[in-house]
């Protein structure tokens, strides 16, 4: 009895935690395929330019998607701007109805321990559309680093 009391304590202190967090990334990295081919007949196919990035990529977060896609290996522009795109449609006024906020859907607690300053203004702003998607980048590669550990 004590023994099965202290497994399932095990399991919901360790395992459950372990298994969100590897199944929640495991939807982030199927995240560029599920966009990809949901796309809507009326809509037209968009095309890959040399950076990898779609062309229906605002120009105005090329470059930031760039730099925060190369902060590690496995998360990529790509899938970093597959993430916005779902999350916010781009909009750096999304709030959703639990309260993330901003372009890549912060919640305020997550972004008080992994918002960055990603424009070197001096401040992290949850609004701020490089400084969000620099966390997000950099806040992903913690997330696979961690999932790394508890599974090696």
């Amino acid at each position: 009895m004590i023994r099965s009391v202290l497994q399932r304590a095990l399991f919901w202190k360790v395992g459950l935690p372990v298994l969100l967090v590897l199944l929640g990334f495991g939807a982030l990295i199927m995240l560029p395929a599920i966009i990809a081919g949901g796309s809507k007949p009326e809509q037209a196919e968009a095309t890959t330019s040399v950076d990898g990035l779609s062309d229906a990529v605002p120009a105005e977060y090329r470059e930031i998607l760039l730099r925060a896609g190369n902060i590690c290996e496995e998360i990529t522009p790509a899938l970093l701007a597959a993430q916005i795109e779902a999350e916010s449609g781009w909009s750096t006024e999304a709030t959703s109805p639990v309260g993330a906020a901003g372009i890549a859907q912060f919640m305020p607690e997550t972004w008080k321990g992994h918002g960055k300053d990603g424009d070197d203004d001096g401040k992290a702003d949850i609004r701020n559309p490089i400084d969000a998607i620099w966390s997000q980048g950099n806040y992903m590669c913690q997330l696979k680093t961690g999932v790394e550990a508890i599974t090696t």
